[in-house]
């Protein structure tokens, strides 16, 4: 079996399975990590009765590791995809797992969480349009699953290409069985992404720290319209937020909400604060196409085509009058 898996169903078993405390086996695995020991060698040391360091005599002699952990797909928060953005949370709500279904090579992308907006129907033009330059963009659309944010989303992907991110409040595994509404090859294009064990239940207590996490991954967030700023807006400070809309409010914004007209003006915007990508001043630079090289003059195309016989005085005048 091939160790790096190993070691995510290792770290996976510690945190949900065992009889440790999931707080008290997170922090031994930042003490194991930090130190570059693996679980797999602390399964190891066990083994031979030997107590790994920053665990109890206690509960090294009661930890038993089982012969073939539940299989999982994970990102542990020591894996090169793992959000970065998910290291400046606090050791007791960062995740020590990112449980995901799709392609997690897509979590390198900048993210952009689509945030639900607050006006009526009249934005649904403005939302799609945004959509669709977010999705032929090199950015990573998020949604929180089941939203009308990400209903739209999915809607947009039919018709356009791209890739899109879903957060999910619940284990992957968890209503499994109700398929996913999006477009074909959707193990291709959606990424699925929660912080909770796969069998996990629903539970709205948890809601305040998953939106903590769904926060520190996005690089972005994006308003899609709406007569006013929501409020999840105003509280999301560790990265910028894009409103766009014409309402024209008597508040001051804060330093991290940027207000923008129009769709283009929105995508612009993001464009200029994203690192990695090319920043422009007054419109999106696309790459331009090689220009063809320019026809031989008249007389050589004459001398060319005369050595195969004859030119007709038609085609001779032609090639002159157009030179």
């Amino acid at each position: 079996m091939n160790n790096d898996f190993l070691e995510t169903q290792l770290w996976n078993w510690l945190l949900f399975e065992s009889a440790l405390p999931p707080q008290r086996a997170k922090r031994l695995l930042a003490m194991w990590s930090g130190a570059g020991e693996t679980l797999i060698e602390v399964r190891d040391r066990l083994g031979q009765g030997l107590c790994p360091p920053g665990m109890t005599t206690e509960e090294a002699t009661t930890l038993r590791f089982p012969e073939k952990p539940s299989p999982i797909s994970a990102l542990r928060w020591n894996d090169p995809h793992y959000p970065k953005g998910l290291h400046h949370l606090p050791e007791r709500i960062r995740p020590a797992l990112l449980f995901f279904r799709g392609n997690p090579a897509l979590l390198q992308r900048p993210i952009v969480y689509i945030l639900p907006p607050s006006g009526d129907d009249s934005m649904a033009a403005v939302q799609e349009e945004c959509l669709s330059m977010l999705l032929g963009e090199d950015f990573l659309p998020a949604a929180l699953e089941h939203s009308d944010a990400a209903t739209q989303l999915l809607a947009e992907l039919q018709d356009t290409e791209g890739e899109a991110l879903l957060f999910v409040r619940h284990g992957l595994d968890w209503g499994r069985d109700t398929p996913l509404q999006g477009p074909e090859n959707t193990a291709e294009r959606i990424l699925q992404i929660s912080p909770l064990p796969p069998a996990a239940t629903p539970n709205t207590k948890w809601n305040t720290v998953l939106e903590q996490v769904e926060a520190a991954i996005a690089t972005h967030r994006l308003v899609l319209g709406g007569d006013e700023l929501p409020e999840t807006a105003k509280l999301l400070k560790t990265s910028p937020v894009i409103w766009i809309t014409e309402t024209k409010i008597g508040i001051q914004l804060p330093d991290h909400v940027t207000q923008t007209p129009d769709p283009a003006s929105g995508i612009l915007e993001l464009l200029n604060t994203t690192p990695g990508l090319p920043h422009v001043q007054n419109e999106v630079i696309l790459p331009q196409a090689a220009l063809p090289d320019p026809p031989p003059p008249a007389e050589e195309t004459l001398r060319i085509l005369g050595k195969g016989g004859v030119i007709p005085d038609v085609l001779r005048e032609r090639l002159l009058k157009s030179s």
